[in-house]
């Protein structure tokens, strides 16, 4: 849940974000997530949308998931980023940090003119980006409660 906090920011980091549990049949406390498998899966769907990205022009978005793989295997994750002070790094281990930022550089949901506004004439091509997409927010959020947990 983003929220407008820091209205007058001077370096327009207005937003403060609530994460909440997406499955009400889990506490996502007792989930137990291997942060090397959410790292891998996230990076593997990362690759593959980027792919179908570049096949179908959507540089912009391609470009977007690049960069959020370059995040996950960065020695300094999150430094320098707009989401920098969303956590406090230091009670994060580096692995964390990675799954923590590179979720974030990788949530292209939700507003207008978001990836999952797009479409496709092609009904095939459709069904890939459809598959693709929700792949890709599963191993989001995986990775955000992986990286969350491990505080």
């Amino acid at each position: 849940n983003w929220q407008v906090t820091h209205r007058d920011d001077p370096d327009h980091r207005i937003w403060g974000v609530n994460y909440g549990c997406n499955d009400i049949n889990h506490r996502t406390e007792d989930i137990q997530i291997n942060n090397e498998n959410a790292k891998g899966r996230l990076k593997d769907s990362l690759e593959k949308i980027a792919a179908f990205a570049i096949a179908e022009n959507e540089t912009h978005w391609a470009s977007q998931f690049e960069d959020a793989i370059k995040t996950l295997e960065s020695e300094r994750p999150g430094v320098g980023s707009y989401f920098e002070g969303f956590i406090a790094a230091e009670n994060y281990s580096l692995l964390a940090r990675q799954l923590l930022f590179g979720a974030a550089n990788a949530w292209v949901f939700g507003a207008m003119g978001s990836w999952n506004d797009i479409g496709f004439r092609d009904e095939e091509t459709n069904q890939k980006y459809k598959e693709l997409t929700e792949r890709l927010y599963d191993d989001v959020i995986n990775a955000v409660v992986a990286g969350v947990n491990t505080f």
